[in-house]
């Protein structure tokens, strides 16, 4: 993953996409709507979101794999009802965030008329 794209200029950082996000939306009204780099912006906001739904997707199921095995596994013992409390809340949060930027995802894409 490179720090900058040379095709989109405002697609940085793919490893942080949640955080670009915010920063990439903080940029969208220094621009026109009509404006090259406002769709730049935006069309860099989706590509976050697209890696930021993939790292959810696959980070979920990998949470999902290693209860499995946590629980089936008989030398585990047993896991304490705060680290269950916890994983559950993280799972919602994630969930959430997801939400958050397939909503998002879809905005910008009519914005763009993509």
């Amino acid at each position: 993953m490179s720090a900058i794209s040379t095709e989109n200029p405002y697609f940085q950082n793919e490893s942080r996409a949640p955080y670009e996000i915010g920063v990439l939306f903080k940029q969208l009204s220094q621009f026109s709507r009509k404006s090259k780099q406002r769709n730049e912006i935006i069309k860099a906001i989706i590509r976050h979101a697209d890696t930021a739904q993939l790292t959810l997707l696959c980070g979920l199921e990998s949470i999902g794999r290693l209860l499995y095995h946590a629980a089936s596994n008989d030398d585990a013992g047993q896991i304490a009802p705060a680290t269950l409390i916890d994983l559950g809340q993280l799972i919602r949060h994630l969930a959430v965030e997801a939400q958050f930027v397939l909503d998002m995802e879809d905005v910008l894409s009519e914005e763009i008329g993509r």
